[in-house]
């Protein structure tokens, strides 16, 4: 999705250049009209209903500068407009093959293709056989081909911002993904991902993909490399914006697909007020739990997890979206950290003997409530904060079925519960605090 947003973003940004010269001239072309039919309309007043003597001039006349930008207005109006039609008749491919080119070296994100249609005109273009390559980003690189890529612009609404795009459809990308741990990095921790800023925003009214096959590799840990494939085989978003492109994936979208070789769905249903989004998969193995998710997962070890979320989110000036989870721990074992401090020991252990004890079936229910705005930029679900708030969540969950009595166990709850709470209140002060800035 990172690659999608900012390569559009560049074309975009490039296409309303081209375009906003053209309007500019036009605007100029039409500007000069306008003054040449005022003047010409105050020299038919200037004169008098009296025969005037034919050497006797009107009070009012069109000066000669306005006559002189006009020719040079129109002449180069007339010469962008041939241009433009030569161009898009003769080097469509061309121009596009130039761009990308163009939009690579800034973004070191390399698109090349087979094949393109389409017409700059109508804002219809179709890229055949093609392939978008990231190799040498400190964060993150990527390698997709793909058979069919086909975007439907809004022509009349580029100089808008957001840029419109009524349609934009991906069929049949495969390829890889892989997220880097920096090499300056010697934490435990895995890189923060920057937030994705395309150089110019826009809408997609709706996201088609189809066919969708990717192999993620994880590096971002100090362990082994993480690996695991991601299929999807319809997505259906309805709209995609590009500054909270994660959320309208996740709260927006109809998709269905599979996550490390286990069947997923995304349902949403639209209502006159909001939405109700649904996910669904089961069996997940829970070592991505473990690697992704990290809190009390990581005390998992072996064993699979259904995961079920309901979301409701309703139209209001910060939109809040209200998560229900119902998870079904199944087979699990657990084991206590060696390494961790004392409070977080007392209750890993507590937690990891009541896991074990009901590991065969462990179900799980939390709900909680996110705000649109904490998605903004986000390019993954570490980023937007939700693996936070939802592990703070679990140990809530999980406090409350040990019945802690002992007051060393309820210093450990209490101390890990409290990192939760306060990284919710510093999530939606960030929300209230840009807008007031508006």
């Amino acid at each position: 999705m990172e690659a999608l947003v900012l390569l559009l973003g560049e074309f975009l940004f490039a296409l309303f250049g081209g375009l906003f010269l053209l309007t500019a001239q036009f605007v100029g072309g039409l500007i000069f009209f306008v003054l040449e039919l005022a003047f010409m309309l105050m020299a038919s007043a200037g004169e008098t209903k009296v025969k005037t003597p034919a050497f006797k001039k009107p009070a009012w006349k069109i000066p000669k500068w306005l006559k002189t930008s006009q020719k040079i207005i129109g002449g180069f109006l007339i010469l962008t407009l041939i241009c433009a039609f030569v161009i898009n008749s003769f080097f469509f491919e061309a121009t596009l093959q130039k761009i990308a080119e163009v939009v690579g070296n800034k973004t070191d994100i390399h698109l090349t293709f087979a094949e393109a249609n389409g017409s700059f005109f109508s804002g219809h273009v179709e890229l055949k056989k093609a392939s978008i390559v990231r190799t040498s980003h400190e964060s993150s690189n990527f390698d997709f081909t793909v058979d069919r890529l086909n975007i439907d612009l809004a022509v009349m609404q580029i100089l808008r911002n957001p840029t419109r795009i009524e349609i934009f459809e991906i069929e049949s990308l495969s390829g890889s993904v892989e997220h880097k741990r920096s090499k300056d990095d010697k934490s435990s921790k895995p890189q923060k991902a920057e937030p994705i800023k395309p150089r110019r925003s826009f809408e997609i009214k709706t996201l088609l993909l189809s066919d969708v096959d990717l192999t993620i590799t994880d590096n971002t840990q100090p362990d082994e490399p993480f690996i695991f494939p991601v299929t999807v085989t319809h997505l259906e978003a309805n709209p995609l914006r590009s500054s909270h492109a994660l959320f309208d994936l996740l709260f927006r979208a109809n998709a269905g697909g599979s996550l490390a070789n286990r069947p997923f769905t995304i349902s949403t249903t639209i209502l006159p007020d909001g939405r109700d989004t649904s996910w669904r998969v089961n069996d997940l193995p829970i070592e991505l739990l473990s690697h992704y998710v990290g809190g009390v997962f990581k005390y998992i070890k072996t064993g699979v997890i259904d995961i079920e979320v309901d979301d409701q989110w309703r139209k209001a000036q910060q939109t809040e979206i209200d998560t229900h989870w119902k998870l079904t721990l199944k087979g699990v074992t657990a084991e206590a950290p060696e390494n961790a401090g004392k409070w977080t020991k007392a209750l890993a252990g507590a937690t990891v003997k009541y896991i074990n004890e009901n590991g065969e079936h462990l179900p799980l229910s939390v709900g909680f409530t996110m705000n649109e705005d904490e998605f903004k930029g986000a390019a993954s679900l570490e980023a937007a904060g939700l693996w936070k708030v939802f592990t703070g969540a679990i140990i809530k969950e999980l406090s409350s079925q040990l019945n802690i009595e002992s007051t060393e166990l309820k210093e450990a709850a209490k101390t890990e519960f409290n990192k939760f709470v306060n990284f919710l209140d510093e999530k939606r002060k960030k929300p209230a605090d840009s807008d007031s800035g508006d």
